[in-house]
């Protein structure tokens, strides 16, 4: 039972991480423009957007494991099914996020993304 609402949790938030990733590459934009309104230059700020996800990328299935380990190691899973699953969504979410721009530096630079023909500035 546990691995089955695991399973399906993941790939609701897939679905909804394809349907809905434009979404979240807006809020990706919008915490490079935070970024650049506190003086920052905008390929500096991708960089420490991108950075920030990569180090997502490599601690967030460790502080999940963790946080799986401590809260539902000895407790009957059925009584806190509910917060097994916030925790899965929210984890799952903020890995297609990382997954999403990690992705990107392959296809694009910084410097593009803010100087090119269709950059922002």
């Amino acid at each position: 039972m546990h691995d089955s609402l695991i399973t399906r949790t993941t790939n609701i938030t897939v679905l909804i991480g394809l349907l809905f990733s434009g979404g979240l590459l807006i809020g990706l934009l919008g915490l490079q423009m935070l970024i650049c309104s506190l003086g920052v230059d905008c390929p500096l700020a991708w960089r420490i957007v991108q950075g920030a996800t990569w180090a997502g990328f490599f601690t967030l299935p460790i502080s999940y494991t963790k946080y799986i380990r401590r809260n539902f190691k000895k407790i009957n899973v059925h009584k806190y099914k509910l917060r097994l699953k916030y925790a899965t969504i929210v984890f799952n979410l903020l890995m297609i996020v990382c997954i999403q721009l990690g992705i990107g530096l392959f296809f694009t630079t910084p410097d593009a993304l803010c100087y090119a023909h269709d950059g922002q500035v």
